[in-house]
């Protein structure tokens, strides 16, 4: 299993201003982080202090231009610095930022088991996937429903092992699966309450379930929303704060990583590098996977499909025809 990447983002006073306002929403460089980053935390130089974190939801590569044409106002940077970054270089890299977070105490560096001030970046030591600073206040609900949903499994191999079928013992599993059943109605009473559907995704850097926006009247939700998108998707503005954690505090906790599947996939094309998710379901008392073209995008597992032979653990998956993976797909949508 990857490990996902954090990584401490040097910038300087009015740049940390600019990202955990949300006013800058994307963050260009020159070259790929070589590993899958979801946050990032931000050292303001001026003081020597870390002072919040935003996370990552995606990262597109391609030629100077399309970064520039795409994603050059959401960045702030002046043409002037744009050009000078993009100088000889083929290929940019724009890492698209969501959910600013501003530490309420700025902290040094060693508290984050860093030892020397980064001049640009530099990877979170140790298991980067674990924070060691606080966890984003829009995460609450999930984090809530991420440790019910682990001390219920342990719970279960708790009586397993001891092999206790009292009723006592079924009585405590019960009331885990009951309370993890209430935050589900928590959320369709959100959805009643403000006339709203929740419309997420699965976030394939850390496997949580993201909420990504309304669909329906917004006037009873916090600050400005934008008019809907093709998907009939509303979203905060980037200044409504209050309407962005909004909608975080309702994120699930996901399963992580698909086993014995990369996470992304990628491939090049002329004009910019493309990034596919891995995505799997389970129709028939059988589970069904499908992993887009090209190679692993991370590096280890890049690394792990060398040595395998191939990106996806053929203990685990037996290929399949593309009729029977497209009626499994449609037996799915049936149910569903």
């Amino acid at each position: 299993m990857t490990d996902v990447a954090t990584v401490v983002l040097a910038m300087t006073g009015e740049q940390a201003e600019h990202v955990l306002t949300g006013e800058r929403a994307v963050e260009i460089r020159r070259s790929r982080m070589n590993r899958t980053v979801d946050r990032m935390l931000i050292y303001q130089t001026d003081i020597g202090l870390v002072v919040g974190e935003i996370r990552v939801r995606g990262m597109l590569a391609a030629t100077p231009d399309t970064i520039w044409n795409e994603y050059g106002a959401a960045s702030l940077m002046s043409r002037q610095t744009f050009d000078e970054r993009a100088d000889g270089a083929n290929r940019l890299y724009a890492y698209r930022l969501e959910h600013p977070l501003r530490y309420e105490t700025a902290k040094p560096l060693t508290d984050i088991g860093v030892t020397h001030a980064p001049k640009d970046w530099c990877w979170l030591p140790g298991k980067a996937s674990r924070p060691v600073v606080p966890r984003p206040s829009y995460g609450h609900l999930s984090e809530t429903e991420r440790l019910l949903k682990d001390a219920a499994d342990q719970w279960e191999l708790h009586r397993f092992a001891v092999h206790d079928d009292s009723d006592a013992a079924k009585t405590i599993g019960n009331g885990f699966n009951a309370l993890l059943r209430l935050i589900g109605d928590y959320r369709k009473d959100f959805q009643d309450a403000h006339d709203v559907r929740l419309l997420g995704g699965r976030n394939p850097f850390n496997g949580l379930t993201e909420t990504l926006g309304v669909a329906g009247d917004t006037s009873r939700l916090p600050g400005r929303w934008t008019k809907p998108d093709s998907r009939g998707r509303c979203r905060p503005f980037a200044d409504n704060r209050e309407g962005r954690m909004l909608l975080g505090s309702l994120d699930q906790p996901g399963t992580g990583p698909i086993p014995g599947l990369p996470r992304l996939m990628e491939y090049m094309t002329v004009e910019r590098e493309v990034v596919t998710t891995s995505i799997a379901f389970a129709s028939g008392g059988r589970a069904w996977a499908k992993v887009g073209a090209g190679e692993p995008f991370d590096h280890k597992e890049r690394e792990q499909a060398e040595r395998d032979g191939g990106p996806v653990d053929r203990s685990i998956w037996t290929p399949v025809k593309e009729w029977e993976w497209l009626k499994a797909v449609d037996e799915c949508d049936k149910k569903t």
